[in-house]
């Protein structure tokens, strides 16, 4: 039986749009490679040890937020399978042509490519010209899923999201579990899987149940105390146990400290979508405020196509301010300089309008 869509949405929601330039800030946070993703292996001897790990495992919600915006956005909708289309074809443009412009970059720029329209073409069919583009590539699978995905989202009843949540919980748990017994010696069959763990189905469905099942009037404080307390304390566990395996492996590389970074993060995530529902909406911002967020929301898609252009330009801060405060801050504040380059870019861009109608 479907279930009813409740009419009391607004169009544009602020919340949504703050949380993606939360979001944009931890993905540019995560290439920040020794500078502050993986800080902690070189602090190892600093009382801030365990809080740099946690602030690692923590932006790792960039990609959920990012998927639960385009779930509550996406999913409610009844478009035609054309108008899927035309979807695709607008960000297999953008592809393009911020591969085009990455690619241009690094040829004339940086000078660590040798120009040629074959490698450029067998590049970007092949994997991504900057490593950030992943993201689209399974974007637009996702958007393609879209018409399977709306008619699954918009008649599962409450018990139906509940048993999903629950499953992706109980996948998530094995694996752990097999280090904590095992360290990783024994797995299990790999054929047990459920295609709703898969990030590009679970988390846009978490963001349709949030924003488009949950009334105003339903929102509580406590819900978000909770869900705050269980994202908090999934973080210092997966931060826990990172440290356990680096030590007793001896090795502190990519496969052995993110064995637990995505674990459990479904679940930092949703209290964070969830808690800025309830605030957004319990408190409103003013109409001028509430511009200015949508504005830079808005304007965060390009600063992620723009990400590594940004982040390689503004490198320099991080340099300069490495010399007189702590490194995680120098780091946090060449983050910021890179998103607010990404942004004043993207809105000056945004004037025109052949690209403002696909950006």
């Amino acid at each position: 039986m479907k279930v009813k869509e409740k009419p009391d949405f607004v169009s544009r929601k602020t919340y949504i749009d703050f949380l993606r330039i939360i979001a944009i800030a931890m993905v540019l946070f995560n290439h920040t490679a020794y500078t502050g993703y993986t800080l902690f292996e070189e602090k190892q001897q600093s009382p801030f040890y365990f809080l740099y790990i946690s602030n690692s495992i923590y932006i790792k919600c960039a990609v959920p937020l990012f998927l639960m915006a385009s779930g509550a956005l996406l999913l409610h909708k009844n478009e035609s399978y054309s108008d899927v289309l035309k979807r695709f074809f607008k960000f297999l443009f953008l592809l393009l042509a911020a591969s085009i412009i990455d690619y241009l970059y690094k040829c004339f720029y940086l000078h660590n490519m040798a120009f040629s329209v074959h490698e450029f073409f067998t590049l970007i069919y092949a994997k991504p010209i900057c490593t950030a583009m992943w993201y689209l590539y399974a974007y637009l699978a996702f958007i393609l899923m879209l018409p399977f995905m709306r008619i699954l989202a918009q008649n599962m009843d409450d018990r139906a999201f509940y048993w999903m949540f629950g499953l992706n919980l109980f996948i998530n748990i094995i694996p752990i579990l097999e280090e904590l017994g095992t360290q990783g010696q024994l797995r299990i069959n790999s054929n047990f899987t459920f295609f709703i763990s898969k990030q590009f189905f679970l988390y846009p469905m978490i963001g349709y149940y949030i924003d488009r099942r949950i009334r105003k009037e339903q929102l509580k404080f406590g819900t978000v105390f909770l869900l705050l307390v269980i994202g908090s304390a999934s973080v210092a566990l997966c931060a826990y146990l990172t440290h356990w395996k680096c030590t007793y492996t001896g090795t502190w590389n990519g496969d052995k400290f993110e064995t637990f970074f995505n674990r459990l993060i479904f679940l930092p995530a949703t209290a964070t979508f969830y808690a800025a529902r309830y605030f957004f909406e319990k408190f409103p911002l003013g109409p001028t405020l509430s511009s200015i967020v949508s504005a830079i929301g808005r304007a965060t898609f390009g600063v992620f196509l723009l990400e590594e252009i940004c982040r390689l330009t503004t490198k320099p801060v991080f340099d300069h301010m490495n010399l007189h405060i702590p490194t995680i801050f120098a780091c946090w504040l060449w983050v910021l300089s890179a998103c607010t380059m990404g942004i004043i870019i993207t809105l000056i861009l945004k004037k025109f309008p052949l690209v403002s109608k696909v950006l």
